[in-house]
C-alpha cells in the first residue's frame, strides 16, 4: 500500500488526551478507539440521512459552552455510497471514504466526528478535541460561489526527524490526515494509532490499530526503518511503505507524497 501527502494549508490541531481517559471514554478526537469498538452501542444514525453539502456556521468550546471565532470554516459533502468531500479553512478538498460507525461516530475524508445532533437542516459535531461545529445544509458552499486559483501545495518536509528510540518510543494516535482525491476508499487501511513499544538498530516492535472495510482492526507490527527516512511498517495482514517527515517526540509526520499523509499528537 502506496502512503502520499497533501498538506492542509490550515494551521494543524493539536491536542493531547490523557490516555487513560482515553481507555475509560474509549475515542478521542473524534473516533472511537478500536479496542472498545465492540463495547459501543449501535449508531441511531443511517449514512444516507447526511447526503449534502454542509457548511460550519458556527462553533463553540465544548467545555465553556461559549462562542469561539471561526476562522478555518469546515466544508462536508456527503455522497451517497460512502463517500465525502472535506475542506477546512482555504485548504485543498480532500475526498474518500465516509462511514457511521458504531457510537454514534462518523468520518469523513479527513476528519472525525462525535455526531451530536442532527435534523433536516442542521447538524452539530463533536471534534472531541475541544470544540462543538455546527452546520446549516446547504445548496452551494461559499467557496464555490467565486472563481479561485488553484492552491499551491505546501511541502511536508520538516527540519526535525529524530528517529531514536527516545523520540520514536511513544503511544502515537493519529489526529489528522491528508489524501490526494480518490485515494481513500473502502479498501485502504486507515491508521489511527501507533504503539511503538520498543526497539534499537533501526527496527522497532508495536501496536498499530487501523480501520478497514468498516472494521476496527488491531495488529502487532514491526517497523524497518532506513536510513533515508523511508520505512515500512508491517502486520500479517498488510504492509505500509512510509516517509517519516517529521518526529521531535512530540509529534510526527509521516506517509509518502501523493498518497496519504498521518499526522501524529505523542499520547504519553
Amino acid at each position: 500500500m502506496r502512503y502520499v501527502t497533501i498538506l492542509l494549508c490550515t494551521v494543524l490541531v493539536s491536542a493531547g488526551n490523557n490516555i487513560k481517559a482515553q481507555e475509560t471514554t474509549g475515542r478521542h478526537l473524534g473516533r472511537p478507539n478500536p479496542k472498545h469498538m465492540g463495547k459501543l452501542a449501535p449508531s441511531k444514525y443511517k449514512l444516507e440521512q447526511f447526503t449534502g453539502r454542509w457548511q460550519e456556521v458556527s462553533r463553540t468550546s465544548s467545555k465553556t459552552k461559549e462562542a469561539v471565532p471561526v476562522e478555518d470554516t469546515f466544508y462536508i459533502r456527503f455522497y451517497d455510497g460512502g463517500k465525502a468531500d472535506t475542506k477546512q479553512g482555504s485548504s485543498v478538498v480532500i475526498t474518500g471514504l465516509s462511514e457511521v460507525q458504531s457510537g454514534d461516530y462518523i468520518t469523513t475524508s479527513a476528519s472525525d466526528f462525535k455526531i451530536v445532533s442532527l435534523a433536516d437542516n442542521e447538524m452539530a459535531l463533536d471534534d472531541e478535541n475541544g470544540y462543538i461545529h455546527t452546520f446549516n445544509r446547504t445548496d452551494q458552499f461559499a467557496y464555490e460561489k467565486v472563481v479561485t486559483a488553484p492552491e499551491a501545495v505546501a511541502d511536508t518536509t520538516a527540519p526535525i526527524v529524530d528517529l531514536t528510540p527516545a523520540s520514536l518510543v511513544k503511544n502515537w494516535y493519529a489526529y489528522r490526515r491528508g489524501a490526494n482525491p480518490g485515494v481513500i476508499n473502502n479498501q485502504t487501511p486507515i491508521i489511527r494509532e501507533l504503539k511503538i513499544t520498543g526497539g534499537s538498530n533501526n527496527t522497532y516492535k508495536g501496536e498499530i490499530q487501523f480501520s478497514q472495510k468498516g472494521t476496527a482492526i488491531s495488529k502487532a507490527c514491526t517497523i524497518n526503518i532506513a536510513e533515508d527516512k523511508t520505512a515500512t511498517i508491517v502486520t500479517d495482514v498488510t504492509t505500509w511503505n512510509i516517509i517519516f517527515y517529521k518526529c521531535d517526540g512530540q509529534e510526527m509526520i509521516l506517509g509518502k507524497k501523493g498518497d496519504i499523509v498521518y499526522y501524529f499528537k505523542n499520547n504519553n
